[in-house]
């Protein structure tokens, strides 16, 4: 069994304070109790499912599970943009308007991958056939999308 003093080392190791650096700074248009929320979560999968015999490092591995726990809960958000009541998303309500206000960064076509990529969860094949672009096409999109969103170029 973990324990919480378990991950609060883990998070707290200056070895993991480049990846979880990392995390922040990618991560860093989610709200901070969301992203902290994200980090300890994903410590603690990490530290439940870690296996040096697969010949990946302990920081590597806790990046992957961060990371993911990260996309998810963007995609959480992501998924609330349609709601017309925002009264019923309570908490969420604040996250659902930064959602929207970064996805409004984005051109209206850009703006659709990701809404079928993430809202509706369409595959990137799906999605490349609608728009007639090949799947690694549609990764480029998105990929360029989000670093938009993200702050970036």
């Amino acid at each position: 069994m973990i324990t919480s003093e378990q991950i609060e080392n883990v998070v707290a190791d200056p070895a993991n304070a480049r990846t979880i650096g990392a995390i922040k700074a990618r991560y860093r248009n989610l709200h901070v109790d969301t992203l902290t929320s994200c980090i300890y979560t994903g410590a603690w999968k990490c530290l439940q499912k870690f296996d040096p015999s697969y010949g990946q490092s302990f920081s590597s591995s806790l990046f992957r599970f961060i990371n993911w726990e990260c996309l998810r809960e963007s995609r959480r958000w992501l998924s609330y943009t349609d709601v017309a009541d925002v009264d019923r998303l309570d908490d969420t309500a604040t996250n659902t308007i930064i959602v929207t206000e970064y996805l409004d960064m984005l051109d209206d076509f850009t703006r659709g991958v990701i809404i079928d990529r993430y809202m509706y969860g369409y595959t990137l094949q799906v999605i490349g056939d609608k728009y007639g672009y090949s799947k690694t096409g549609i990764k480029n999109i998105i990929n360029r999308g989000l670093t938009v969103m993200r702050g970036g170029v």
